[in-house]
């Protein structure tokens, strides 16, 4: 296998109980060796609905071979459910893959994001996507494989627009997108108007119900969801946090390490787990810059980082 070739992983998950279960999440990893746990490098997930007794749900998804050649294992782990007794089986063996040798640059022109998998010089297409994303722009490799996943389909007339601020609402599309392998849930899902600003007939009020539904948001107060207000680096923390580890997560005890984020900074947890996860590195001076709006390209790098 060449570096970062991409290639077909599938995995079955069976509900051995006597009753039906709950949904859930699977999730593909990467290891170095053949035991797959939750520790080693996450791939991709996959929600899923409940399963019925003895029920079964298989899942295949396209991935990207790392850029590096080496020996890997690549396997899926599917998270435990409430009330379920044994969890020792809920990791799969690895597989193995060879990735051979390439002379090719591994990393993109001027990316700052050194660990993009399957991208540009280190792997899918060195043509932009976008009208307004050069080779050369910084973000490059991480907003090309957005596209390439079926996470966004840019701004319009052939264009990402990466100094815009993402809002609420596209982060909603960009995260369930993710979940769900970049497929279009729409044809699935149907809007009942949970939240007073956004109507059944919104734009993505499928998705943003969706997300409200998986656990990853309760909206912006007062039975509102604010679509169109700009993700701040704060709330994009939560937002990954909680679609990487599942709604139920909640983050250790904050120690200051950004200067304009205290302790007691109502999300300084979420920010310091999201940089102990070497997600981000901060904006700048030993800052965080937490309530500057986050931009589209930021967001690609974030995405990138997130589920290498």
């Amino acid at each position: 296998m060449t570096p970062a070739q991409s290639f077909i992983a599938s995995a079955t998950v069976k509900n051995q109980g006597n009753g039906s279960s709950p949904s859930t999440t699977l999730r593909y990893y990467r290891s170095t060796d053949s035991n797959i746990s939750r520790s080693d490098t996450r791939l991709s997930i996959y929600k899923f609905s409940g399963l019925s007794s003895n029920g079964r749900f298989h899942k295949a998804v396209t991935l990207s071979a790392p850029i590096i050649s080496g020996t890997y294992w690549i396997g899926a782990c599917v998270d435990p459910v409430s009330g379920e007794s044994n969890t020792t089986n809920n990791c799969s063996r690895g597989v193995p893959i060879t990735v051979e040798q390439n002379t090719s640059s591994d990393t993109c022109p001027n990316d700052p994001n050194k660990e993009s998998p399957g991208l540009c010089g280190c792997g899918i297409s060195d043509v932009g996507f976008f009208r307004d994303i050069s080779q050369s722009y910084w973000a490059f490799c991480p907003i090309q494989a957005l596209y390439q996943e079926g996470i966004t389909s840019g701004c319009g007339k052939g264009n990402f627009c990466p100094n815009e601020p993402v809002t609420r609402a596209q982060m909603a599309v960009f995260l369930e997108r993710k979940m769900n392998e970049g497929t279009d849930i729409l044809s699935r899902t149907h809007a009942i108007g949970i939240f007073n600003d956004v109507p059944r007939y919104h734009w993505a009020a499928k998705w943003i119900e969706a997300l409200y539904n998986d656990g990853i948001t309760t909206g912006c107060g007062k039975g509102n969801f604010c679509p169109d207000k700009p993700v701040t680096r704060a709330q994009m923390a939560i937002f990954l946090l909680k679609t990487i580890y599942g709604p139920s997560y909640r983050p250790g005890n904050a120690h200051g390490i950004f200067n304009d984020v205290p302790r007691y900074h109502w999300a300084a947890k979420w920010i310091e787990a999201l940089y102990n996860d070497k997600i981000t590195t901060g904006c700048s001076k030993g800052n965080f810059c937490p309530n500057k709006p986050v931009t589209r390209a930021q967001m690609a790098v974030f995405f990138s980082r997130a589920f290498k």
